[in-house]
């Protein structure tokens, strides 16, 4: 089952939220800190979101989210930026874990869930769960 970590319990969780970003995000060495910084910023003061998953208290997956805002709609949409799982689980336990951040995205206006990644896998849980491929993102560096 996953649940949303409050603000005030990220401290607690920094050190195991910093080890899954860094893993699940492919973070440059040189922008690490500044990016952490900001993300902890952000979740402190609730502009992202923290939503774990365990079972019998053993920490299971982390799941990092932001609420945006579509430039041309103006419709909000939960998006899904970084998601670290410390174990292969079933994608049924993915499809009730976006079952609840869909409740969390209505609740907070959201018309769409988004998800990037560059990890196989996570393809492959988004397309089991309902996910549609919208874009791809190439980058080539100069």
């Amino acid at each position: 089952m996953i649940h949303k970590i409050l603000a005030s319990q990220i401290p607690q969780f920094w050190d195991t939220i910093k080890f899954a970003v860094l893993n699940a995000d492919n973070i440059a060495e040189k922008d690490r800190q500044l990016y952490l910084n900001q993300l902890l910023a952000h979740l402190l003061c609730d502009k992202a979101q923290c939503f774990v998953r365990s079972l019998n208290r053993e920490l299971q997956a982390v799941v990092i989210t932001r609420i945006i805002k579509d430039e041309i709609t103006g419709e909000n949409s939960l998006f899904i930026s970084s998601l670290f799982s410390f174990k292969v689980v079933p994608n049924s336990e993915w499809l009730s874990d976006i079952e609840s951040m869909a409740k969390f995205a209505r609740a907070n206006h959201c018309k769409k869930v988004i998800a990037v990644s560059n990890n196989p896998r996570v393809f492959e849980i988004a397309n089991s769960i309902g996910f549609v491929e919208r874009y791809r993102s190439f980058a080539l560096e100069v």
